[in-house]
């Protein structure tokens, strides 16, 4: 590893240890092919090499021998190397150590065996006894020198390196013969006999020592020689002079003595002028190189400090006491900020003292930083981290301390890094929070699929909210529009009870501006606090409470419900400030998914009740009256109940001669005098287009008859209607339980029997009298009829097509039964089929459908025919035998049929069956293939529980909805939800019963499926269908050319005001459309791209308010003006509220502003489709 300095840079520059190793290399190269060519010469008996002087005699065979493996040895361990490459280069290294070690032996006089006899004998020159041509003293010193150095070339012993020491004593071994031999005095100098190396051998001695010296020049005392710093240049430098240039000046001394050219006395001389030259001239260079030294000393501190400086943490370097030692210009602001003195924490300070002496909250933090240094510092741990937080006077930080230690020559420092971190704390707290947001999005979302109710939708999202969301406290406050007061409906969290005075309502006042929940209902957007503590204008009895009690943030949000807000949610946090951007985006859409699940609440709830209830009168249906009343006759004991029936007599003729408008006013003016006339504990219903039921106890006869009279008068009361006084009589039958009937059906049977004959008798009240049921007597006829029919085979079955709404396609038919009478003559099912399933007969007679229907779709597909598949209407009689699969299959068995060329058609009435026999046969069927539809949906039979868990395929609405759109409001709105709950539920729609234009054009823009009905085509007979396959007839459904212009619909009664107006916006280059009736104006609506209504406030029948109520909920992307000539406060108020206006003109008007006005409108509005 590439050790640094205390700067951070390398101790060593890797370019110079490369050359390093490239000598070394070469060096061991150089040794070993000398000492290999020495060797191989002795081996062969080579005669040139061993001839010699005494001067200058022959390299003997083992220290040939030493060299080959010294170089051999320094080649393999250049660079470092490891395995049996190491092993190799160490085993040659022991060698040349042994190699010198017996050669010493001898000369100590320990051992004689002649050594340079011992691997090849010397027959040519042998030089008997101590003479020169042995292995000398110094070269056995240096073989074993060198070996050692090699053997422990990477072996440092206590961080000191003995090979470079080892190798240095070698060359110095051998420089003292080469001077010698330069000198010519080896006698002068003592080196004799033994001692002389030969001349040969002490260059390969000096070049072999010198690149075991830096052969690791990366490490040890030669790492200096290898680093571009002053001292290292010095050292490469100066070493050579130092060595070459006394021993070149002492040659040329010698060299002038020996020739004569001065006296000693003048060389001694001369050498030591020369001698004081190369003094001065090291001692200047030394001084230069300190000088440069330290300047580069000086540039490095400052490239530190500004490298220190540049970095944002605060940094400081201690030394092993806890002295700072060097620090950066973050530490010292951030000690400033802190109020603490340059001395205090500045170059000079001990930090541990420091830490160890902070008081108040930080203390805890500055001593466990104290401690862990001293860990460090001690070895007990490599690195110390702590994360720890300060209190400002403005707001909390968060930081981070690091703490390293490392070592330059042997001394131990520590950086210790400050980092702030409150960034990154603030947003992981971010996400933190917005995570709870997503996890309360999650699970309220999850409870908005199960709530079933509004009071179970509130509960569970303040639940989820607290729970999952981490606030302290949430509630959700509904608003009580007549009162105009909001009261918590829903709450969590362990403070809500205290902060909502137990539920207390509280008065709403929209103009409030201090409280948070005033302004979401004002605004119908979210108020919020984020330091609710210092919040001015922010003052609300409960927000004192919050604040007492330790919150901080809150946050309220409008629920809204068609566009206005019916609750609020209010979210309390004890965190300030914790409300940010992307929260209360997020918190947004956790207001609009609960919206949107009250809407869905509303709407089921709405569609239940329509199933119950007459959609009219808001009393209860049929269904829900005989429940009731089954319910009380099994609580009954021995008391008794009466059942009354009330028929309107002549409302039919009121319908026609006064309008339907005033029909549907007085039914509910009949309903709302007979619900106050009767006591809170009985049962008020609409039963039939003109029929009312009562169910409740009966006192006796004469009581349950004075009370029934009461009731006939409160009926005949006048009625102002249309500047008109409309009275309207009625008849009633009364049934009595248990004289009567046993159950709730068969009662409200006798009851019918008795309102029946009432009418036919044309008295006022009559009891139920078996011996004057006439109704039974008929009944039992036409039973009897019936069978016979069957028998002689009187019915017949016509076919009416299904359309696609997309395509105008023929893409069905539904099987209608037909019976040809002989005395009644046709009859349609309704006259029949409740006969037929009250006495079974239906089981035979829809078996006889269901062959009819498959063995006429086996004839046309023999003829060729593209048949489409035939609906088939089954009873929940048929369901109820339990066979209804067998049935099914054998049909289509016995035609050669597959299950895609029928269907089956349920009513509503196949739910009141609801049990697993049912359901299962209903699984069967579509498990088998066959589709099923759900006929005549929404006349109040079924619960869409029930509904839910039958595997029906299409859905069928009631042509009692289909005929009054899209000029009724309300069957409007109840034909929409079904479409829109159908395609909820992967459902089809089908419509039946369509017959104009505009309910074509209504039913389209809702996106219904198919439809069928009189304005295609009424029932066909079978030759009649099979000629419209065969020639692919289709509908011919209207296309809408885009229309470029902007639209405008002016509604008013008055033709003058409609003229003006088309006058003045006809400027504009609108399209204008104009119309006399709010009805009128609903179907120009249902047909036409409008962008912008404009609609009188006061118009007969349908008021203005009405209409544009009707205008919002199924075509809300037109907007809506008023215009009046009304001004009053009520007048201004319905039309705001009901029907979301954007402008109120009055008349007369300005032609500027409102030709400006719908300008802007036209702006806002966007593209309608059709």
């Amino acid at each position: 590893m590439n050790e640094t300095d205390a700067i951070g840079f390398p101790r060593f520059d890797p370019l110079l240890v490369a050359r390093y190793h490239a000598w070394t290399r070469l060096v061991g190269w150089f040794t070993f092919v000398l000492g290999a060519a020495t060797f191989v010469y002795w081996i062969v008996g080579s005669q040139w090499l061993r001839i010699g002087t005494p001067a200058i005699n022959a390299m003997r065979a083992n220290a040939a021998l030493g060299f080959l493996l010294g170089g051999l040895a320094l080649v393999l361990q250049v660079p470092s190397r490891s395995g049996w490459v190491r092993g190799i280069a160490r085993l040659c290294a022991a060698a040349v150590f042994l190699i010198g070690v017996p050669t010493l032996l001898e000369y100590a006089r320990v051992w004689h065996g002649s050594v340079d006899l011992l691997l090849i004998a010397d027959d040519i020159w042998p030089l008997p006894g101590w003479h020169l041509g042995h292995v000398s003293l110094s070269s056995a010193l240096g073989f074993v020198l060198l070996g050692a150095a090699l053997l422990l070339i990477d072996s440092p012993v206590r961080r000191v390196y003995p090979s470079q020491w080892l190798a240095a004593a070698a060359l110095f071994m051998a420089l003292l013969p080469a001077l010698g031999h330069v000198f010519g005095a080896t006698a002068d100098i003592g080196i004799e006999r033994g001692f002389q190396i030969g001349l040969h051998s002490v260059p390969i001695f000096l070049v072999l020592a010198s690149g075991v010296l830096v052969a690791r020049a990366d490490r040890g005392p030669m790492q200096l020689a290898a680093r571009r710093v002053p001292a290292g240049r010095l050292l490469r430098r100066m070493l050579p002079v130092v060595v070459l240039l006394p021993v070149a000046v002492g040659s040329l001394r010698l060299i002038g003595e020996q020739a004569g050219l001065y006296e000693t006395r003048f060389g001694i001389a001369i050498s030591a002028w020369s001698n004081a030259l190369i003094l001065c001239a090291i001692i200047y260079w030394y001084a230069t190189v300190l000088a440069g030294e330290e300047d580069h000393r000086r540039i490095a501190q400052g490239r530190a400090q500004s490298t220190l400086n540049a970095l944002q943490s605060p940094i400081c370097v201690v030394d092993k006491n806890g002295m700072i030692v060097a620090c950066n210009r973050a530490w010292s602001e951030t000690g400033a900020a802190a109020g603490a003195s340059a001395a205090a924490v500045g170059i000079g300070a001990n930090y541990l003292d420091v830490c160890d002496r902070v008081i108040g909250p930080e203390g805890e933090s500055a001593r466990a930083v104290a401690s862990g240094m001293r860990a460090v510092l001690t070895h007990r741990s490599d690195e110390f981290v702590l994360e720890y937080t300060c209190q400002a006077a403005l707001a909390q930080s968060w930081w981070r301390v690091r703490v390293t230690r490392y070592a330059v020559d042997n001394e131990q420092w520590l950086v210790v890094a400050h980092e702030d971190i409150t960034t990154y704390r603030v947003q992981e707290q971010k996400i933190l929070r917005l995570n709870r947001v997503y996890a309360v999005l999650s699970g309220i979302n999850g409870v908005i699929v199960r709530a079933r109710e509004r009071q179970q939708l509130f509960d569970e999202a303040c639940r989820i909210a607290v729970e999952h969301g981490g606030f302290g406290v949430v509630w959700i406050d509904v608003l009580d529009a007549s009162a105009q007061e909001f009261s918590p409906r829903a709450q969590a969290g362990a403070d809500s009870a205290i902060l909502l005075d137990n539920g207390r309502a509280m008065h709403l006042d929209r103009s409030d501006e201090r409280g948070l929940i005033a302004r979401a209902f004002a605004t119908g957007e979210h108020a919020y606090c984020n330091d609710l503590a210092s919040a001015n204008g922010i003052d609300t009895p409960r927000l004192r409470s919050a604040v007492a009690l330790g919150y901080r943030s809150a946050i309220v949000l409008p629920l809204l419900q068609e566009g206005a807000v019916v609750a609020t949610l209010t979210l309390l946090n004890r965190e300030a400030d914790y409300f940010d951007e992307a929260e209360l985006r997020l918190l947004d859409e956790l207001a609009a998914d609960i919206s949107l699940a009250l809407e869905h609440i509303a709407k089921r709830e709405y569609i239940e009740h329509v199933a119950f209830h007459d959609t009219l009168t808001g009393l209860p249906n049929t269904r829900l009256f005989t429940d009731r009343l089954q319910q009380r006759m099994n609580n009954a004991g021995n008391g008794e109940l009466a059942v009354a029936l009330f028929d309107l007599e002549n409302f039919t003729w009121i319908n026609e001669t006064h309008g339907r408008a005033c029909g549907d006013r007085l039914l509910r003016e009949i309903a709302s005098r007979l619900s106050a006339a009767v006591p809170a504990e009985c049962t008020v219903a609409r039963v039939g287009a003109d029929t009312f039921a009562i169910g409740g106890v009966c006192e006796g006869e004469a009581a349950s008859a004075a009370a029934c009279t009461q009731l006939l008068a409160r009926i005949s009361e006048p009625l102002a209607m249309n500047d008109k006084e409309i009275r309207i009589s009625a008849h009633a039958g009364i049934a009595i339980f248990p004289r009567d009937a046993q159950d709730a059906e068969t009662l409200f049977e006798r009851a019918e029997a008795a309102l029946r004959q009432a009418k036919t008798t044309r008295q006022r009240c009559l009891y139920f009298a078996p011996e004057v049921n006439a109704q039974v007597a008929e009944r039992l006829l036409l039973e009897a009829d019936l069978r016979l029919g069957l028998e002689r085979g009187e019915f017949t079955v016509v076919y009416q097509p299904k359309i696609d709404l997309t395509s105008g396609e023929v893409i069905g038919a539904e099987a209608l039964l037909r019976w040809h009478h002989p005395q009644r003559g046709l009859m349609a099912p309704a006259d029949f089929i409740g006969i037929a399933e009250s006495t079974g007969l239906i089981v035979g007679l829809g078996d006889w459908v269901l062959h009819a229907v498959c063995e006429q779709q086996a004839a046309w597909l023999a003829a060729g025919v593209q048949v489409v598949p035939v609906m088939i209407n089954v009873s929940p009689v048929q369901i109820a035998e339990g066979d209804m699969l067998d049935r099914v299959q054998r049909a289509l068995t016995a035609h050669a049929l597959e299950t895609r060329h029928i269907e089956l058609e349920l009513t509503e009435t196949a739910a009141l069956h609801d049990s697993p026999a049912t359901r299962a046969t209903f699984a069967a069927l579509r498990k088998l293939g066959v589709c099923l539809s759900l006929d005549d949906f929404g006349t109040g039979y079924a619960s869409l529980e029930q509904i839910r868990r039958f595997p029906i395929d299409y859905v069928k609405i009631d042509r009692a909805f289909v005929a009054n759109i899209p000029a009724s409001a309300e069957n409007g709105a109840i034909v929409s939800a079904i479409i829109a709950m159908s395609h909820a539920l992967q459902l089809r729609v089908v419509a039946e019963g369509v017959e104009t234009d505009a309910q074509l054009a209504f039913l389209r823009r809702h996106d219904c499926d198919e439809m069928q009905g009189f304005y295609f085509s009424p029932p066909l007979d079978p030759a009649a269908l099979e000629a419209m396959l065969r020639n692919g007839v289709r509908a011919d459904l209207p296309v809408s050319a885009p229309e470029q212009r902007a639209t405008v619909l002016v509604v008013d009664d008055e033709m003058g005001v409609r003229s003006a107006l088309h006058r003045v916006l006809r400027r504009d280059g609108y399209r204008i459309l104009t119309a006399a009736s709010g009805e009128a104006g609903l179907k120009l609506l249902a047909t036409q791209r409008v962008q912008l209504v404009i609609s009188d406030q006061r118009m007969p029948g349908m008021s203005g308010a009405e209409f544009l109520d009707a205008v919002n909920r199924h075509y809300p992307e037109t907007v809506r003006i008023v215009l009046s000539g009304y001004t009053d406060l009520a007048t201004v108020t319905e039309a705001v509220n009901r029907g979301a206006v954007f402008k109120f003109f009055t008349k007369p008007w300005n032609d500027d502003e409102l030709r400006e006005g719908v300008r802007q409108a036209i702006r806002l509005s966007r593209p309608a489709p059709v």
